[in-house]
């Protein structure tokens, strides 16, 4: 068979060169030695690159304790110090007051890459895991008699009670709200978060208040409060404030995480790893600050012990045998309930129907393993009064808030994101609450109805949006289960 040819254009006189013989020997020499220098180079390159030092670009206020300052002794400091050990990176700050504009004036100006304190919903930012979820708290002295946990406590309306504001109107801190909602405003001293910025340790104040007497109860941040409690020259008293939430749109408590830039999803991944890895002495850190832990935040959450698990399950059998049920789901519905609320690691859930608390309670066994929230609507007083109640025996009030109202008004104040919603309430207003809800709720989210068979139009309203799949789940009542694909 003739052998086939080609022509080297470079060689004006257009010879033919067979690619067979030895000339095939010499050009395939010639692609080797090409091959070996090129991977050399490379080579070359990539052991310059991986010996270039890498820098941690950290954003910190140096004059911020607890959490940092200039002279690295700060919770946020040794938390940078870890992370950059754990990547092999040298450390490097942005020092910047925290006023209004700094993350405009640090991430945003690119002149560092991490935060390594902020809410995790922070919207302006893209955030890991939470490494933290702490609490607003009480601090008193404990020499005044004092015993307040919770704002509807009496004490709060002749007392000196300080609150961290950020403005000065009172209304723009959790606290601040609480006491406004009350009509506790004229023995109220506010305290700026961000203090004096000519004095050191500035967010202290408050706290050094209560120990001078010159307010009887402060309501601060917990990571505040509890490292500088110890630090005074009288014993104060650090209580969490109860429950951790006064409404579904006023919590007290917050999951705290690290913050890069929108769009930084490699560095992102990369700080969520050393959170993995470094669990143990992240923890340890929180301690060593005395930072008050309200739950675990969702980078780690710690499963309840067997024991809550069966006093929750003896108060679901006990309501069953005494009829202190009312319209509740079956058993095989609530183990459902639970099932799906772990599977899909729910922080926050929603039910419209709270009734005496029986599937409350089925979703609570799933969030003591999650480390979340159950924001639950009754319409009914009596009800509402006996939910609670149960929740108490069940050892769950903590994880549970019972709003009393109309739902279909009462929504309006929640905030997204939802993992899963429940509704189990006036059939006529399934869809409406539907309407109301989905857009909270997350991507990967669920929306769960009961008793469907009842409700043909919330089944049409569902199976018909292409952003939904629903399946019926017939073994009880008829519940459907909604995945909200996007």
């Amino acid at each position: 068979m003739a052998s086939r040819k080609i022509t080297d254009s470079s060689d004006p006189t257009g010879p033919d060169r067979s690619v067979t013989g030895p000339g095939r020997v010499h050009a395939t020499q010639a692609l080797a030695v090409i091959l070996l220098a090129a991977a050399t180079l490379s080579a070359t390159f990539a052991a310059r690159e991986l010996r270039r030092p890498r820098h941690l670009r950290v954003c910190a206020d140096p004059n911020n304790l607890p959490f940092s300052n200039d002279r690295g002794e700060g919770l946020e400091n040794a938390m940078a110090r870890l992370v950059a050990r754990d990547l092999g990176a040298d450390l490097d700050y942005d020092w910047r007051a925290q006023r209004r504009g700094f993350v405009r004036d640090t991430l945003g100006a690119r002149t560092c890459d991490v935060m390594m304190g902020a809410p995790t919903r922070f919207e302006r930012v893209s955030t890991t895991a939470p490494y933290y979820r702490s609490t607003y708290v009480f601090v008193y002295r404990k020499d005044r008699g004092l015993d307040v946990r919770s704002f509807d406590d009496p004490a709060l309306r002749r007392v000196r009670v300080g609150v961290q504001v950020i403005g000065d109107d009172y209304t723009n801190t959790p606290p601040a709200h609480a006491l406004s909602r009350r009509g506790i405003v004229g023995n109220v001293v506010g305290y700026t978060v961000y203090g004096d910025y000519a004095q050191p340790d500035p967010p202290a104040r408050i706290i050094d208040a209560v120990a001078k007497g010159d307010i009887d109860v402060a309501i601060a941040w917990g990571p505040l409060a509890g490292y500088f409690a110890p630090r005074q020259a009288v014993p104060l008293a650090v209580v969490p404030v109860s429950p951790p939430f006064d409404s579904p749109d006023l919590p007290f408590v917050f999951d705290i995480s690290m913050a890069v830039r929108r769009g930084d999803d490699g560095l992102r991944r990369e700080l969520d790893g050393v959170i993995q890895r470094r669990r143990g002495e992240i923890d340890a850190l929180l301690r060593e600050f005395g930072v008050p832990r309200a739950g675990v935040a969702d980078a780690a959450p710690v499963p309840a012990g067997p024991d809550a698990e069966k006093q929750v399950l003896s108060v679901l059998a006990e309501m069953r045998a005494q009829g202190r049920t009312y319209l509740s789901v079956p058993p095989e519905d609530g183990r459902a309930l639970r099932l799906l609320t772990e599977a899909v690691g729910a922080k926050t859930v929603v039910e419209i129907g709270t009734s005496t608390g029986y599937s409350g309670l089925w979703f609570c066994l799933a969030l003591q393993r999650t480390g979340g929230r159950l924001i639950t609507f009754e319409i009914d007083p009596g009800r509402a009064a006996a939910a609670r109640k149960n929740f108490q025996q069940a050892g769950v009030a903590g994880l549970a808030t019972v709003v009393e109202g109309d739902a279909h008004e009462k929504v309006a104040a929640l905030r997204g994101p939802v993992d899963v919603v429940f509704i189990d309430a006036d059939k006529e207003g399934y869809v409406d609450y539907l309407r109301k809800l989905l857009p909270l709720v997350r991507p990967g989210g669920l929306i769960l109805a009961h008793n469907v068979g009842m409700v043909a139009e919330y089944v049409k309203e569902v199976t018909a949006n292409p952003d939904l799949e629903t399946i019926i789940y017939r073994e009880g009542a008829g519940l459907a289960v909604t995945l909200k694909k996007r």
